[in-house]
């Protein structure tokens, strides 16, 4: 498990996959949230600033970091080709 804010954690986990398994084929992109920090569903103008961040950090951010993590290795060795992203943020499509 990794926490999708932070960058390094999801660079750790694709590398952990890849030494287990020789390489990526596949990535499935899925973390997101809709609650507010306390884990309460609340009203959009009862949220505040901490959470609405938490939102935006993984349900963008996390979504972002996955596939510029996914990507980067093979980019770099070209001798491999990019593996396949299932995201699942569609309202926020990113081209690779």
């Amino acid at each position: 498990m990794c926490d999708v804010r932070r960058e390094a954690d999801l660079s750790a986990a694709i590398e952990r996959a890849v030494a287990e398994f020789g390489r990526l084929d596949i990535m499935y992109n899925n973390a997101g949230v809709a609650t507010a920090t306390d884990g309460k569903g609340h009203r959009l103008i009862d949220q505040g600033d901490d959470d609405f961040d938490r939102l935006v950090s993984i349900n963008q951010r996390g979504v972002y970091y996955g596939c510029r993590q996914a990507v980067i290795p093979p980019q770099r060795s070209q001798s491999l080709r990019a593996p396949g992203l299932v995201d699942r943020s569609e309202q926020f499509p990113l081209r690779l």
